[in-house]
């Protein structure tokens, strides 16, 4: 009996002390978006949300994620890092400006006029490996490297224009009342991430990040209606675009808490 305990109690500590290694982090942070993701054209005409190509004129964001470490068997120093995040951006600050000039425009033809921009969403689930050494007795540094899957979702963008006092050419229509609805479509791709970080007290983590959320096509539907000149009634329309790839890249800051 004795003996029978003994290795329960010995097999307890050690799931214990294996348990305590497998950690969960959760992080809060800050994201800049990188190269053409960060861009936009208005003047040339130049968006991918509207005109094609592969400025995707995203702005500043935020993250949220979680991670969970699996210890391996040959390295104390080395885990496999399972995690999942949700990154929020939205439009720059040209797209920004650009939205409040032409609200101020608009208002003074129609009688009502709403303007909504779209957020970016992206939501990668990836694994990959981390590794982790001491500085000191307080500090640790660590990188990781991973890669999976990005869930890439952009809300919709909208625009209403109401009562105008003088028509708006819209392709060779004179529209009095026009509005529409773009929607587009959730796309899955390949994404990655490679980070360098710091542990305090073997709970308190930062790290700074590049994210990858791969090539993601722009296409969807829009709902539009409109009254040309001469309507009494509001006319009724769907129809499918399509647009180019854009290429989400951002620098993201984090800081995190170890359970």
């Amino acid at each position: 009996m004795k003996k029978a305990i003994a290795t329960i109690l010995f097999a307890a500590l050690a799931f214990t002390s294996a348990a305590q290694h497998d950690r969960w982090n959760f992080y809060a942070g800050w994201t800049l978006p990188l190269g053409d993701y960060a861009k936009a054209d208005l003047a040339s005409n130049r968006w991918a949300l509207t005109t094609g190509g592969s400025l995707a004129g995203a702005g500043m964001g935020g993250n949220l994620g979680m991670a969970y470490h699996i210890p391996t068997r040959d390295s104390s120093r080395m885990s496999i890092a399972l995690s999942t995040d949700l990154v929020i951006n939205g439009v720059n600050s040209e797209i920004r400006v650009n939205r409040i000039t032409t609200l101020a425009n608009l208002r003074r033809n129609f009688a009502t006029v709403k303007l909504t921009q779209p957020l970016f969403l992206h939501i990668p689930v990836l694994a990959g490996l981390h590794y982790e050494t001491p500085i000191n007795q307080k500090y640790n540094f660590y990188v990781t490297a991973q890669a999976g899957l990005g869930f890439n979702i952009i809300t919709n963008r909208s625009a209403e224009m109401l009562g105008g006092a003088q028509p708006i050419e819209v392709g060779n229509l004179q529209l009095y009342d026009y509005s529409y609805v773009d929607h587009y479509s959730t796309k899955v791709t390949a994404a990655w991430r490679v980070a360098v970080g710091l542990t305090e007290s073997r709970h308190w983590l930062a790290d700074l990040g590049l994210w990858g959320m791969g090539a993601v096509l722009i296409e969807g539907y829009e709902d539009f209606n409109y009254r040309a000149a001469g309507d009494r009634s509001l006319q009724q329309g769907s129809m499918v675009f399509k647009g180019d790839f854009i290429n989400p890249l951002m620098f993201i800051a984090r800081i995190g808490y170890r359970l």
